[in-house]
């Protein structure tokens, strides 16, 4: 059941007709509607079946033709059968056994409303069991909105899911912290499977996967550690990328699962030349040397972490520098490029790439050298303070940066003393979004050679002034360049 449709009843057009649509469309649900006019049977796969009158014999119509009744029959037991699965998963929240996690401690393990008993098994081999994932978009395909976001709570509602699905985008990237409060405690990482199973027990992400292409990454909490750890000391690095290729059902031959001691980058494109888009996913946590802690803790501009110019620390492997190399000397139009955290910020003390400046300094030349002739927007997230922005390269203008964290955020989640909520920054846009739950969208007008990047509410929120409500959806900010 996509997440536009739960209901599984037959949708009512605003026209006073009835189009009845094949599940897989985007309509919402509602009852059959007694109106005079002229109503439309609709299957998605082969446009429109049948159209009938039914002025003053409706009733007569529908039932004296066989066929006619057979297909409304169809419709109605197929949308039932539907919904009685979406209900069960829904009511019950059955956990799929799909994650290979065994709990052998002594007791029970409470994650959320999840319980995992003593010696509890997920059966690897048995699939995600609520419907598996929807194939990326083909590599012909010409996309024009793309959705990114990072940072959920799975114990909490997850309401953003129906405001992506009703954009309907061509992807959805997934910047980390896809889940929370799974920090590893043991060797075997057996804690943090448990997050996983909790975010597919929730309607709406099993909705979304099942209707919406995604690529994913991992960030701090997908890799099992704190904000401190997550770097290329976690011992439980190997165990938590191992759970994250096992649950977005990575195949074994993708090049993330062959490496045995890197992370998971990786890139695709889609479009043909003057059309193309170019997704290179970093993994800038894996082989991350630790940030120099502040020395003066909470100050604006050192925060949590001061740079330094070692040259002995990194952000990413030597092997990925030349991976990344190799990947944008490829000829493209649009570049995305996802970072566990900021990119062209100069004056944050959280996680960024400023922290270490000579590989900061490196991205910035290789840039030049390789990938000059596109738009250039990283696409970033996990500066630990729920907030979202645009940075702009005064050096590259074809260089930019959209930041979203979190699809799920309160106004209470920010600490007033330590989240500077405006920063001395000549590369920041507009100022900053700050405790809204948020994301960000890319739109692409190849006609016009236009690239348009927006933040969007996530959810709906009671307003404190009634006249401007806050609207899942609602525009917070947006910027738009020209393609090269």
């Amino acid at each position: 059941v996509t997440a536009n449709n739960r209901s599984g009843f037959l949708p009512v057009t605003s026209d006073g007709h009835v189009d009845y649509h094949d599940e897989r469309g985007a309509r919402s649900g509602g009852f059959l509607p007694v109106s005079s006019g002229q109503d439309n049977f609709h299957d998605e796969r082969n446009g429109l079946v049948e159209s009938y009158s039914h002025e003053s014999t409706r009733t007569q119509s529908i039932f004296s033709d066989k066929s006619t009744l057979t297909k409304v029959l169809m419709a109605l037991v197929v949308a039932l059968a539907i919904d009685v699965i979406a209900l069960s998963t829904y009511v019950f929240e059955q956990p799929p056994t799909r994650l290979r996690h065994t709990n052998g401690g002594g007791s029970n393990v409470t994650t959320g409303n999840v319980t995992t008993e003593k010696g509890d098994y997920y059966d690897d081999d048995d699939g995600l069991g609520l419907g598996g994932w929807v194939p990326l978009p083909s590599k012909d395909s010409v996309l024009k909105r793309i959705v990114f976001g990072s940072g959920s709570d799975q114990a909490s509602p997850l309401p953003y899911w129906d405001t992506v699905a009703a954009l309907q985008p061509d992807l959805v990237i997934m910047g980390g912290d896809t889940i929370e409060d799974g920090e590893c405690t043991d060797k075997a990482c057996s804690k943090l499977d448990l997050p996983y199973v909790e975010l597919l027990s929730k309607a709406s992400f099993l909705g979304a996967k099942m209707l919406l292409p995604i690529v994913a990454t991992l960030n701090t909490h997908d890799y099992g550690t704190s904000i401190e750890l997550s770097n290329g000391f976690n011992p439980h690095k190997k165990a938590a990328r191992s759970l994250f290729l096992d649950f977005f059902d990575i195949d074994e031959m993708d090049e993330r699962s062959q490496r045995k001691d890197d992370g998971v980058y990786t890139s695709y494109e889609w479009g043909p030349y003057g059309e193309r888009v170019q997704l290179i996913v970093l993994d800038t946590r894996y082989h991350l040397t630790p940030f120099v802690p502040t020395d003066d803790y909470g100050v604006a501009g050192k925060e949590r972490f001061v740079p330094t110019d070692d040259k002995d620390s990194q952000i990413m492997s030597e092997h990925q520098w030349e991976w990344l190399e190799a990947q944008l000397v490829r000829p493209s139009n649009v570049r995305l490029i996802v970072s566990a955290f900021p990119v062209l910020p100069t004056a944050s003390g959280y996680d960024c790439w400023r922290m270490m400046t000579h590989e900061q300094a490196r991205l910035h030349k290789i840039l030049k050298d390789s990938a000059m002739g596109s738009a250039i927007v990283f696409l970033t997230s996990d500066n630990h303070r729920r907030v979202g922005g645009f940075y702009q390269d005064d050096d590259n203008p074809d260089v930019h940066e959209l930041m979203a964290s979190s699809w799920t955020v309160f106004p209470d989640s920010c600490d007033q003393e330590l989240c500077h909520l405006d920063e001395n920054d000549d590369h920041l846009v507009n100022g900053l979004v700050h405790n809204i739950a948020h994301f960000g969208t890319i739109d692409i007008d190849w006609l016009k050679h236009k690239v348009t990047l927006s933040l969007l509410r996530s959810d709906t929120q009671d307003p404190i002034d009634e006249s401007n409500p806050q609207l899942a959806g609602q525009v917070l900010q947006q910027q738009s360049y020209k393609i090269p």
